[in-house]
């Protein structure tokens, strides 16, 4: 039996989770990320208490590793790494564009060609992945301008699946191809508990010293303004 802490503090709604062998036992939802860094101990001791276990129990620990907000992403991996290094459990990251494109890939009745998972980023700018048929990596997770996101979709072929946000100046070019649009950005709890459950039995585990969060946007510096 293998229990599974899930972590997600990329965004606004993030959560804690308990699963076990690939099914939700316990969660509890924080609509606050303001308060992730007081309320995120708290709300896994919640979470394994209504579990009815201790982390000793806990076979290993996952989180969601951005994209997503800077501090939300440092507070969750940083509370993940806590916990390993405490009771030497292993470390599981998952990136948000796989995890929302789970959901689809797992539970629609219909099976796409390409499943690509947009996310906002700056103004024009969004991050982007594409899983294929299989769910196999096909464009890894990357942050892009609106130009290549075009040229990418552009070149897209067969039935595909659009997952997350879907900028309005995008919506004519997608009516124009072979596109079914699935908005929404929230990690489905589920899906999650099961792909944690099938990356655990594959020893998918991070170095736990060297894992940083998944930013993906490069840093904009600029030069200060000279003082004539």
């Amino acid at each position: 039996m293998k229990y599974i802490l899930h972590i997600d503090t990329s965004a606004d709604n993030g959560f804690a989770m308990v699963s076990h062998d690939g099914q939700v036992l316990s969660h509890k939802d924080n609509e606050d990320a303001r308060s992730y860094a007081e309320a995120l101990s708290n709300d896994i001791n919640t979470v394994l208490s209504d579990a009815g276990i201790t982390e000793a129990d806990l076979a290993a620990i996952t989180v969601c590793g951005g994209p997503g907000s800077y501090t939300g992403l440092r507070i969750g991996l940083a509370t993940a790494k806590g916990i390993c290094y405490a009771l030497d459990k292993p470390l599981m990251m998952d990136n948000k564009l796989t995890l929302l494109a789970l959901s689809e890939y797992y539970n629609s009745e219909i099976k796409y060609d390409k499943y690509l998972t947009i996310l906002p980023a700056r103004d024009k700018e969004y991050f982007i992945s594409i899983h294929d048929a299989d769910f196999n990596i096909f464009l890894a997770p990357q942050h892009i301008d609106e130009e290549q996101l075009l040229l990418n979709i552009n070149e897209l072929e067969g039935k595909i699946l659009t997952i997350g946000y879907i900028p309005n100046t995008l919506t004519t070019i997608l009516s124009n191809k072979n596109i079914t649009i699935a908005e929404g950005q929230e990690i489905d709890k589920t899906s999650w508990a099961r792909y944690s459950f099938d990356q655990y039995n594959c020893n998918s585990f991070v170095t736990i010293s060297s894992s940083e969060p998944f930013y993906l946007k490069q840093v904009y510096t600029h030069k200060p303004n000279k003082i004539n």
